[in-house]
């Protein structure tokens, strides 16, 4: 990514813009004037990007371009309005850009065993000549956008760059085989392809030990991946059942049998988190990714029983899932610190919401206070907690948390 920044100023001028931000909301006190050198490299971004997309073809920019998006909808998501308006915006951007180009980026190979399972094309040479589909880097920013688009869902503002993804992929399927219209098995498609071993494109020069590193996160990766499009998921489900749609029974039975697929699919990753201990070294990566993403599908869990079973009391899977994130959790703070547990901001939003432990909820909540110095989104989360908890407590019931975003402020936990 810093790479195209060096020699493409649109990128540039994001990489400049989140940087001066993310130093600014650091400090004590922020600099006005800091904060105002970063909005003018956003708009000096805006504008170019505003030109590239205009273009009749931008296959041979889309590394650019799709670069430059998803540091503006990192930068909204840390910073931007109450609302969340530019950043609903820049993903209505991105839908409205793959449905125009997508056709031609997303395109599928023949003959494949498997619909949903067919791999991207890329006729990528790095030689300069024509590139005619998504390049691994391209594959691998949209996938990075899309992981967002599905947290920005939970919140009621993304969802769209997801259901055009998925509207390209399953275009070629018939009427007659909605069966294999399988988003999470359609989702783990372009996971795959967006991230190859580096040293198919490095050869031997690419370090044993980041190849072995690269082979060990591969998995972990995937599961994030596939914990994200549940995610979208669950938020298209929560939609339904907002309006009493009689499509939600079906729905809530298809995302079931998704979420213990996907458990049965990792379920060694999930067994060797459930093992792992304060004492087990954190400087592996793979142990730090163990403990920061495992809790997500644990949240996912928490997010669809929320949803489906509203006004149950907690049960055991639920209470199974919060002692999983909460282990998690305790571990990464006690190795990472506030920052490290920023990485598990959604999981522990949903933990807090659904827990009936009342040194939990107090340990979480002061974890939010301490998060607002990484984003607004953390501080607007901050406030939403302070003021949902106690009413949830004193009612003895769950609060709709749609409802109470629109009452209050919105936010985005990616």
């Amino acid at each position: 990514m810093f790479n195209i920044a060096q020699d493409d100023p649109m990128v540039m001028h994001m990489v400049l813009a989140l940087g001066l931000q993310e130093m600014n909301s650091q400090r004590n006190e922020p600099v006005v004037s800091s904060e105002q050198q970063s909005v003018m490299h956003y708009s000096s971004a805006l504008r170019i990007l505003s030109d590239g997309l205009a273009r009749t073809d931008t296959t041979d920019n889309l590394d650019k371009l799709l670069t430059t998006l998803w540091l503006m909808i990192l930068y909204e998501q840390q910073f931007g309005d109450a609302k969340c308006k530019a950043y609903s915006s820049h993903l209505q951007g991105v839908a409205s850009f793959l449905q125009l180009r997508g056709g031609k980026l997303l395109e599928l190979p023949d003959g494949s065993t498997n619909d949903t399972q067919k791999s991207l094309v890329s006729k990528e040479t790095h030689t300069g000549s024509e590139q005619t589909h998504m390049s691994i880097y391209a594959a691998r920013m949209l996938v990075w956008i899309a992981l967002m688009d599905a947290a920005a869902a939970s919140s009621g503002v993304g969802g769209q760059v997801n259901a055009a993804i998925f509207s390209l992929l399953f275009s070629n399927i018939g009427d007659g085989e909605a069966s294999k219209q399988d988003p999470v098995k359609a989702f783990a498609a372009l996971h795959r392809y967006s991230n190859p071993l580096y040293r198919i494109t490095w050869g031997d020069a690419y370090p044993q030990s980041e190849l072995l590193d690269d082979v060990e996160n591969r998995n972990i990766y995937a599961l994030l991946g596939q914990c994200a499009i549940l995610r979208f998921m669950i938020a298209q489900l929560a939609t339904l059942c907002r309006s009493s749609s009689k499509e939600a029974t079906t729905k809530t039975a298809m995302i079931w049998n998704s979420i213990k697929e996907v458990g049965e699919l990792f379920r060694e990753l999930i067994d060797v988190a459930n093992e792992l201990s304060m004492a087990t070294d954190n400087s592996h990566r793979l142990v730090a990714n163990i403990r920061a993403i495992v809790p997500f599908y644990h949240a996912v869990v928490l997010d669809f029983m929320r949803i489906t079973a509203f006004k149950e009391p907690l049960g055991g899977q639920q209470r199974s899932a919060l002692k999983s994130i909460m282990n998690l959790a305790y571990q990464s703070y006690k190795h990472g610190g506030d920052e490290a547990l920023t990485r598990v901001a959604w999981p522990l939003f949903l933990a807090v919401l659904e827990t009936d432990d009342m040194l939990h909820r107090d340990w979480i909540l002061d974890r939010f206070d301490a998060f607002g110095k990484y984003g607004k989104n953390y501080e607007r989360a901050h406030r939403f907690l302070v003021n949902t908890v106690p009413r949830q407590q004193q009612i003895g019931k769950r609060l709709d948390l749609r409802d109470q975003m629109e009452k209050l402020e919105l936010f985005v936990l990616a």
